[in-house]
């Protein structure tokens, strides 16, 4: 039985407005399985385990829409900045997946070299049209250049640069404490956060925004990560929030 696939549109979400959002999952799969090389679709499966939380419960092809919009929007920020005119790179109402073969597939492997390094889309876009600012390009990188290694060396430092100036939590509400369930992706995501909060000079501080503050970590879970008197101090300021 062949799946009907509706007109696609522009849909809100908690990652704000894209198109392609809110579909079934077997649109979602009759799509993949009309569009995408079997070969490229096969490297989902480990992509869930490194891409970045907020995407591991999405369809790889409602992710990539999700990347085709923090792309248009990278792009677009890149061109003003360049020329003072606005141009988005892909026209926000089209479905990527209506267009040429090249351009779906050139989106779909950034898409995955993100998951790979797992970094959130906005993050990874951003970073690499700042990048290629800096190597003075004379054009925003299209989407099979932000795969390029002169481009990933300025992506991964402005990852690494995000996570060092604030706490990251997925918008995804289902990583808060009072929707935590055990799932796998749960509990990697609280051991990902411990393991940056011990980077952090005061670990106290980011110990207790995240326990008391943003709730996707418990003192039980802290202090299987911390020393008792770094917990205390976290627990002694969370109290004053």
């Amino acid at each position: 039985m062949t799946t009907h696939i509706p007109k696609i549109t522009v849909q809100s979400t908690i990652h704000g407005k894209y198109t392609g959002a809110g579909l079934s999952t077997e649109v979602y799969d009759a799509i993949a399985l009309g569009k995408i090389n079997p070969r490229l679709f096969d490297e989902e499966k480990a992509l869930f385990n490194s891409k970045w939380f907020d995407y591991r419960r999405m369809h790889p092809v409602e992710a990539t829409y999700l990347f085709a919009a923090c792309y248009s929007h990278a792009y677009a920020a890149s061109s003003i900045k360049r020329t003072g005119k606005y141009s988005p790179g892909i026209r926000g109402s089209r479905d990527i997946f209506s267009g040429k073969s090249t351009n779906y597939q050139a989106l779909w492997r950034a898409r995955q070299q993100a998951d790979r390094l797992g970094i959130p889309y906005p993050v990874f876009c951003d970073s690499g049209m700042a990048h290629a600012e800096r190597l003075l390009w004379q054009r925003p990188p299209r989407p099979q250049h932000l795969c390029c290694d002169a481009l990933q060396v300025g992506i991964i430092e402005g990852w690494l640069d995000a996570i060092k100036t604030s706490v990251r939590v997925p918008y995804d509400a289902w990583y808060r404490l009072d929707n935590f369930e055990g799932h796998p992706y749960q509990v990697a995501y609280q051991d990902w956060l411990c393991e940056q909060i011990k980077e952090r000079r005061h670990q106290e501080y980011a110990l207790a925004t995240c326990i008391f503050m943003e709730k996707v970590l418990s003192v039980e879970v802290a202090a299987k990560h911390f020393p008792p008197e770094v917990v205390r101090r976290a627990v002694d300021l969370g109290c004053e929030m």
